[in-house]
């Protein structure tokens, strides 16, 4: 009788250590998740806020290029106008270039031209 008892005994004793040990294990392993889990969360949330923040940035970034597209539109706009009014007076104020004889030409009319003046002044004045 002490045979099947005591191979029992040992049989129960191996069950509380089990027991006992999966219990201890549980609660590492259980601790360990907690720690895991807070770590995680707290991981996930920066990352969300980095992401709501670069969100955010994209948004900013994209706005100002919208802005800064119709502002260098705008500005190519004035440039082009600009040019065609610089064209219109370039036009109107250039004049072909004449050739040097040309030019002594009408030096020549000029003087005689001065001198015809500079008599008809003298002439005046007696």
């Amino acid at each position: 009788s002490k045979g099947i008892i005591g191979l029992l005994e040992v049989v129960l004793e191996d069950f509380d250590r089990t027991v006992t040990t999966v219990k201890k294990e549980e609660k590492a392993v259980k601790e360990a998740f907690t720690e895991f889990q807070a770590t995680n969360l707290e991981d996930t949330k920066t990352k969300d806020d980095k992401m709501k923040q670069h969100e955010n940035d994209v948004a900013r970034l994209q706005d100002e290029v919208v802005k800064l597209t119709d502002n260098l539109k705008d500005a190519e706009k004035l440039r082009d106008e600009a040019k065609k009014a610089l064209d219109i007076l370039h036009n109107e104020c250039a004049t072909p270039e004449e050739t040097g004889d040309e030019r002594f030409a009408s030096r020549k009319k000029e003087i005689a031209a001065l001198k015809q003046a500079k008599s008809i002044l003298e002439g005046w004045k007696d």
